[in-house]
This record gives C-alpha cells, structure tokens and sequence, in this order.
C-alpha cells in the first residue's frame, strides 16, 4: 500500500469515527461510565449570542444555556433561578435490563425570576416555559441501577434553558 492509499484509508476511518461519534453522542451514558464520571455541578455553557454577567439584562432570543444542579441547589440561567426540589418518580429502565419503554423521570423545582417564584413539574425530555424562558430537562444522573437505588441527593439534573 503506498502513502496515498494510506492517507485516503486513515481519511475514511477518521470520518466514519466522526459520524459514529455523531450518531451517538445524545445518547444516555452506561453504568459503568456514570460510575467512573464524576457529575459537574453548577455549570454553565452558553451558545447563541454570549451571555456575561456584564450584558446579564441583554439576553436576545435564542439564547440558551445549559445548567446542571443536584436537589435544593441553586442555579442560575438567563435572568432566572432553577432549584430542584424532588424527585416524583423515576421509572427509567434500569441499566442491564431489557425494558419495552425506556421510562422517564419527574422532578418538581422552583423557577424564580421578576414576575416572582413557582413551582414547575418536570418531565425528561419535556419543555416547560415561563413568561421569558424555555425549560427542558435534558438528562438525569445518574443512571437507574437495578440493584441500588438512588438516594435523593445524588441526583444530578441537567436543564437547557432558552430564552423566548
């Protein structure tokens, strides 16, 4: 094999690697990588335009930011304040279990901003939206273990929110 053929070869499996990596980096991750990973709290990732604490009353819609928070943690994103509170029920399928739906989870948290404080139910992968922002929790940590279960204070919740 010359040099040529060799570099197309490495080419090809770079870009089938990139796709496979595309194809599956939205899904849910293992037990063993769960186990291995130590959740981030509290942190912020913003895309769109950029959000600053200097330019925090100049949010565009569109805006989104990612914040992670464990139970009675608060975060903040896009002017507003998201504190999980409890988790109402969790019926993903466990992991090493063969299930014909995958479950979901229910969270309640309170949202505070200007027009005051509520109370939202929460359901993975679902939205919810306020007078200025869209919420979705996103993920849900950590994985459900069919042979442990998950004390309250060691879940860790991911929202995207987005302003309107």
């Amino acid at each position: 094999m010359n040099s040529r053929t060799a570099g197309l070869y490495l080419l090809v499996l770079l870009i089938a690697a990139l796709a496979f990596f595309a194809l599956y980096s939205n899904k849910s991750q293992s037990a063993a990588e769960v186990a291995t990973t130590t959740p981030t709290v509290a942190t912020t990732t913003t895309t769109a335009s950029t959000v600053t604490p200097s330019n925090t009353n100049t949010y565009q819609k569109g805006d989104t930011v990612v914040v992670t928070a464990h139970i009675g943690q608060t975060v903040s994103a896009l002017g507003e304040k998201i504190t999980p509170t409890a988790v109402l029920d969790d019926s993903r399928c466990p992991t090493g279990v063969q299930c014909i739906w995958a479950g979901t989870v229910h969270a309640t948290a309170s949202l505070s901003g200007a027009n005051g404080t509520s109370k939202v139910t929460f359901e993975l992968g679902k939205s919810s939206t306020s007078e200025v922002n869209s919420y979705e929790l996103t993920s849900v940590a950590p994985a459900k273990d069919s042979k442990q279960e998950i004390r309250p204070a060691d879940y860790v919740f991911t929202f995207t929110v987005t302003r309107r």
